[in-house]
Order: structure tokens, then C-alpha cells, then sequence
């Protein structure tokens, strides 16, 4: 699968948020390398990345929403629950692969949905917000 290229068009204009995005980009990419192989699936290696994904977002989300809570940013609740609602996809997509219920590139591609989507379209709006402040 592709690799998810970062570009300007992703900045929220946040350092800090900037760069977390960055590295689920990376995350999200070890992914993919690690996809090239038909046992993907089953290996170690994949289910790591897969866990540092989830663990690594927790930490992003908590740091994204601690910004946005001192910049008084409306729609926080909301924002909260896109957050949540990606880290219960992302368990339930563990879950599933090793089930066999999923595959890695289902995975893939949930990632890459979600993060561009919620990227360009929710995060953005911590953007919009610092602008007309």
C-alpha cells in the first residue's frame, strides 16, 4: 500500500500537533512496510506497530485536547468523541486481525481515512480558530 506523504496542506500551524501528526504518519507507514510481507499479519513486528499506533494516539489525542481546552476552542466535546470513536476502531481492528477478521489492509486503509479526514477537516479547525483569535 502507498505510503502517506506529510505536506503543508496537513499543518494545523501547531508545532507540537504538527509533528505528533507526523509521527502517526510514520506509524502508519512502518505499517505498510511491514504489509509487504504476505504473513504480515501474523507477525510480531506488525502487532507491535499496531500497539505503539493505539498507545501513541492516546498520548497525541490527550495533548491535542489539552491545547484546544487552553485556547477555548468551541465543539470540544465533539472533537473529544472523533478521538475516542479512533481508538475504539483501532482496538476492534486488533481484535479482528487477529482473529482473522481483518485484514492488514483494511487496516491500512482505515488509517489513512481517518487520519487525512480528521486532519484536514476536524483538526483544522484548531487552525481556523487561532486565526480569527
Amino acid at each position: 500500500m502507498k505510503h502517506m506523504e506529510w505536506s503543508d496542506a496537513y499543518s494545523v500551524g501547531v508545532d507540537v500537533i504538527d509533528e505528533q501528526h507526523r509521527t502517526l504518519f510514520a506509524l502508519r507507514n512502518e505499517l505498510a512496510e511491514c504489509c509487504r510481507a504476505p504473513e504480515a499479519v501474523h507477525s510480531e513486528r506488525f502487532h507491535d506497530i499496531l500497539a505503539e499506533m493505539f498507545e501513541y494516539s492516546r498520548t497525541h489525542f490527550a495533548t491535542e485536547e489539552a491545547f484546544m481546552r487552553s485556547i477555548c476552542f468551541p465543539n470540544l466535546e465533539l472533537h473529544v468523541e472523533e478521538h475516542a470513536g479512533f481508538i475504539e476502531a483501532v482496538a476492534d481492528l486488533s481484535v479482528a486481525i487477529m482473529g482473522n477478521l481483518a485484514t492488514p489492509e483494511t487496516v491500512l486503509t482505515f488509517l489513512s481515512d481517518w487520519l487525512t479526514a480528521h486532519i484536514l477537516k476536524s483538526d483544522h479547525q484548531i487552525r481556523d480558530h487561532l486565526s480569527a483569535a
